[in-house]
């Protein structure tokens, strides 16, 4: 195949992992918030899994997190075990992003580690563990069994990753937004829009996960003394 065909191939796997980060991100801002800080949680609290990606670790996320539009999302994370239906084939053409322009802007954006296009076997697995890591770590935070410092790294990840998703959406619009496509141009404002939304809700959402395991630690306090009781 010339040269011009694979990049243009190249670029347009870019449109690819867009679309399905974007059905992604919809599926995870719209999913139901966790359950009520009393209602039981069997054996300790059974965890809703979600979580994806990294917070600058060897990578991912899902959740991840989202290329045209949400380069993660995740990667999370929130993370939603699979990913959305298998986007539409795309015809070979020159997709207007320059990703190796983008990447000499910000290489330090997550979007490279989680979302970046790859064929790599390596880079994939390191994806898979750090997405299998944060679902593990979210359904701690969900079931209220995770610790100050776990709930802190947690939300920190979730922080980072929508911080690096929204910078990585917004540069992209500032330098090609004149070249996109409507429906890419849409894709990204999309992708602003949630991560924004993330970002506001964080510090509630911490207190809330502090709150279940404050009542997760009232409730093992009072078995244990019911045990010494009996």
């Amino acid at each position: 195949m010339p040269p011009e065909a694979q990049r243009g191939g190249w670029k347009w796997a870019v449109v690819l992992v867009a679309a399905a980060a974007v059905v992604v991100s919809l599926a995870l801002f719209l999913r139901p918030g966790a359950p009520p800080e009393g209602a039981p949680q069997g054996k300790e609290a059974a965890a809703r899994p979600a979580e994806p990606a990294s917070t600058k670790r060897a990578t991912p996320a899902t959740e991840r997190d989202p290329s045209p539009a949400d380069p993660a999302a995740t990667p999370e994370v929130e993370a939603a075990p699979g990913g959305g239906p298998p986007p539409e084939r795309v015809p070979d053409g020159d997709y207007p992003v320059d990703l190796m322009a983008l990447r000499k802007r910000i290489p330090d954006n997550l979007y490279w580690q989680l979302g970046a296009p790859t064929q790599d076997p390596i880079i994939l697995q390191q994806r898979a563990e750090d997405t299998q890591h944060w679902n593990e770590m979210f359904g701690k935070v969900q079931s209220g069994t995770a610790s100050d410092e776990e709930i802190q790294q947690y939300y920190d990840h979730r922080k980072q990753l929508s911080e690096d998703y929204l910078e990585f959406a917004t540069v992209t619009l500032a330098e090609y937004r004149a070249k996109l496509p409507e429906r890419d141009i849409g894709m990204y404002e999309l992708s602003q829009k949630l991560h924004r939304t993330r970002l506001d809700e964080i510090p509630r959402q911490i207190e809330d996960a502090r709150a279940r395991k404050r009542a997760q630690d009232t409730r093992r306090q009072e078995w244990q003394n019911q045990k010494q009781d009996e």
